[in-house]
């Protein structure tokens, strides 16, 4: 590869994938350029009384030397919880959160990415300082296992429309300076790019200190798809000139992995990004 970026698929969960699928999606990831996987927290409630499950999916990504990237939409199978929410709603989002920490150190991973945007939805209870401040104590409670798992912990910034907190690039910086500690940084959504009006290099480059993970949606032909906003073009030789070294993860949507075709086809384009 040409650079030290590494290339990963993000996964949406589901059970009949596990059983049935991995094996033969590991393998088409590894044969196109792909070197880890990043799995939704939902995946493991699957295996919570299966541990030949686990074990399985594990064997099937070394098969494969693919790496266990990390965690991702920790909140998903829980919609109760929430940041901003009672004190009993934090203390058990908290505890879900660490519980995800251990789980992805204990797979080989290094990162668990806080995106769930509606448990993160602050407006119709706080007052934007408040949120950022309830936000920082929550995030500072979860560094000592942060630090002694070795896992870095990234909220996922995300556009206005699907949340109100951590919406903006700035918004990220903020809350990393204020946490305050190397183990929790920003995850960098491409969809936030787009909107930003500033050069993709430009923007990694002066947020790259505060940045732990790089998200991307899915290609369309040449270029990649950014929801509502349109197709962008833009080059991974941008992000490695900019100083990035790290992961970026591909979001695999359901059709994509039932059309073996077409996943194939994504994957090249993914690996050609970096050329």
């Amino acid at each position: 590869m040409a650079c030290s970026i590494r290339l990963a698929l993000h996964l949406p969960a589901s059970r009949a994938r596990r059983e049935k699928l991995f094996p033969r999606l590991f393998q088409i990831a590894a044969e196109n350029g792909i070197a880890g996987v990043e799995f939704p927290a939902s995946q493991f409630i699957f295996d919570r009384d299966d541990s030949g499950g686990t074990a399985d999916l594990q064997e099937d990504l070394k098969k494969n030397r693919l790496a266990f990237v990390g965690l991702h939409s920790l909140f998903e199978p829980h919609p109760s919880l929430s940041l901003f929410g009672g004190e009993g709603t934090i203390k058990q989002a908290r505890e879900s959160v660490r519980s995800n920490i251990k789980l992805c150190q204990e797979l080989g991973g290094n990162i668990v990415t806080v995106g769930s945007p509606d448990a993160r939805r602050f407006a119709s209870v706080l007052k934007p300082d408040a949120a950022m401040q309830m936000a920082v104590d929550f995030f500072q409670s979860l560094i000592p296992i942060c630090e002694s798992r070795g896992v870095t912990l990234a909220v996922d910034i995300l556009p206005p429309h699907e949340t109100d907190f951590a919406t903006s690039l700035q918004d990220g910086k903020r809350l990393v300076k204020a946490v305050g500690h190397t183990r929790f940084r920003m995850a960098f959504n491409m969809a936030c790019w787009s909107a930003s009006g500033e050069s993709f290099g430009g923007l990694a480059g002066k947020y790259l200190p505060y940045l732990a993970h790089i998200h991307m949606p899915r290609f369309e032909g040449a270029q990649f798809q950014l929801g509502g906003v349109g197709p962008a073009m833009v080059r991974g030789q941008e992000l490695a000139a900019a100083g990035y070294r790290g992961w970026v993860s591909l979001q695999a949507t359901e059709s994509l992995l039932r059309d073996e075709t077409l996943l194939v086809q994504c994957l090249q384009r993914f690996r050609r990004w970096l050329e």
